[in-house]
Order: structure tokens, then sequence, then C-alpha cells
């Protein structure tokens, strides 16, 4: 009926996920939370987590958590952090972390720079000959604290 893992149940046709395959069962539980993000067709996002985490860990590390959404919240963070350790097996997720502050203290700089512009241009519109700046340098200065 569903088969595309987007239904309610274990969202595949068959009834299994990566891990109940994994254990050798039949059919997963009702209430399984790999059914939905780890069925069969996702077999290398398994893979991954298996050789981060183990079968049985991954299991204890979702068991912990209470909540159902929450659950579901969890798996999806583990298979995000298995992929990247895949991907980069020596800093994992660190590196994307490092990469996106680089990013955002890039865009910071950014930022600064065109406010000091905006203010250096704002201060010297020709209008207002007082405004002018008074230093021959390139560089605009930098905005009032």
């Amino acid at each position: 009926m569903n088969g595309n893992g987007n239904g309610n149940g274990n969202g595949n046709g068959n009834g299994l996920c990566c891990v109940c395959k994994h254990q050798r069962k039949m059919r997963c539980e009702e209430n399984c939370v790999f059914a939905e993000q780890l069925p069969l067709e996702k077999k290398e996002d398994f893979q991954n987590l298996q050789k981060l985490f183990g079968v049985q860990n991954l299991i204890k590390i979702v068991g912990t958590v209470e909540d159902q959404s929450e659950k579901h919240r969890a798996v999806q963070t583990l298979i995000m952090e298995a992929k990247l350790r895949a991907q980069n097996p020596v800093y994992g997720p660190t590196a994307v972390q490092a990469n996106l502050s680089a990013q955002l203290s890039l865009a910071q700089q950014e930022l600064n720079l065109v406010t000091r512009m905006l203010a250096f241009y704002k201060g010297s519109k020709p209008s207002s000959s007082s405004a002018a700046p008074s230093s021959s340098s390139s560089a605009p200065p930098a905005p009032p604290s």
C-alpha cells in the first residue's frame, strides 16, 4: 500500500527494517523506531551506524530516549553523525562544525565591513561638505561604539 517509508507503522512494504533484519526478526514490532528511518533501501546508512556504534549500542542509545518524536530525532542525528564519520573518519562531524564556524566568521567580517562602508558613505553625502572624510585612506572608518 504505502511502501515508500512515509506511512504509519513500519514504513516499508515487507515489514522489516535494517535493524530488525540484522537481528533476524521476521517483522518489525509495531512501534519500531528504526522502521521509518532505516528501511531496507537505506542499507548504507545502517552499515555506517553499525560500524560506528554497533547494533546493540544503537538500540540502547535510542532506548534511553523517552519521547517517541525525540526517538525519531535521535535516530536521524545518529544517522547523520555516522554518515559524516564515514565521509571523514578522522574529524567526522567536527570537520563540518569547524567549516561552518569558519564560514560564519567570514560572514561576520563581511557584515562588519559592509556596515563600516555604509556608515562611511552615509557620512559623506555631497550635500554636506563638512562630513567629508579627513583621511586619504581607502579603508572606511570604524563605526562608532
